[in-house]
């Protein structure tokens, strides 16, 4: 059984040009994420990639002044979940 409830999921289309850059394009999502100050914070951020993902997450939430736990989600070729 799964303890997150997925009505409390967010969805972003991007709205910056990006130009492939997924990094950018996490960054935006996580900003615009965290001025909806109507939701109640995160209590944990999962990013789906590794060291460059987790980075842009802390700095985004360095910016904004918040601590809150990051975790980046590593896949294998398969992708599947490899390492934390």
């Amino acid at each position: 059984e799964s303890c997150a409830n997925r009505s409390e999921y967010r969805q972003f289309k991007l709205r910056e040009k990006h130009e492939g850059n997924d990094l950018s394009a996490l960054g935006e999502i996580l900003m615009r994420r965290l001025k909806h100050s109507e939701w109640s914070l995160p209590e944990i951020i999962v990013v789906d990639g590794g060291e460059a993902q987790f980075s842009v997450a802390e700095r985004v939430l360095k910016e904004a002044g918040l601590s809150i736990p990051v975790v980046g989600v590593v896949k294998n070729k398969q992708h599947q979940p490899e390492r934390l």
